[in-house]
């Protein structure tokens, strides 16, 4: 996943599998510092038919 940043700030990717029942309840990762040419992690997929992602500030 690729996003810009806001300089200073710090990102989280959160995760679910199933959003009516179990919105975003899973972060991957916390305390991604921004960089100036942009974020990029590797997220593994899970064995779930269906995965939603989300990046937040925090």
């Amino acid at each position: 996943m690729d996003r810009p940043n806001a300089p200073g700030a710090s990102y989280a990717v959160q995760s679910s599998t199933n959003l009516a029942t179990d919105p975003f309840s899973t972060t991957i990762e916390s305390g991604i510092p921004s960089q100036e040419e942009g974020n990029r992690i590797v997220i593994e997929l899970p064995g779930a038919d269906a995965a939603f992602y989300r990046i937040i500030a925090e």
